[in-house]
């Protein structure tokens, strides 16, 4: 198979995953000390993943404000004990 080079969104988007699926709950500034990622991409990658229904923003019961805390729905997706998928190129 011919290597290509990753498409960087599509990487940060899994780092995201998997920072996400270490722990129950994560932050914008865990993640972002976890992964290197700035901040505003963390947050635009944590907005479509939430509009794709594969993480959810918490929110604080204390004020109306949204916290910046999210939680993964499908962990098992940045899990690497899944099964491997092959794709065959015509």
């Amino acid at each position: 198979m011919v290597s290509t080079p990753p498409i960087n969104a599509v990487a940060r988007a899994v780092e995201l995953l998997q920072a996400l699926n270490r722990q129950p709950v994560s932050t914008v500034d865990v993640l972002h000390r976890q992964t290197g990622v700035p901040k505003p991409s963390i947050i635009r990658l944590l907005q479509t993943l939430a509009a794709k229904g594969l993480v959810r923003q918490m929110l604080d019961s204390q004020s109306s404000n949204q916290a910046d805390a999210f939680v993964p729905v499908l962990d098992h997706l940045a899990s690497r004990d899944e099964a491997a998928y092959s794709v065959r190129r015509r």
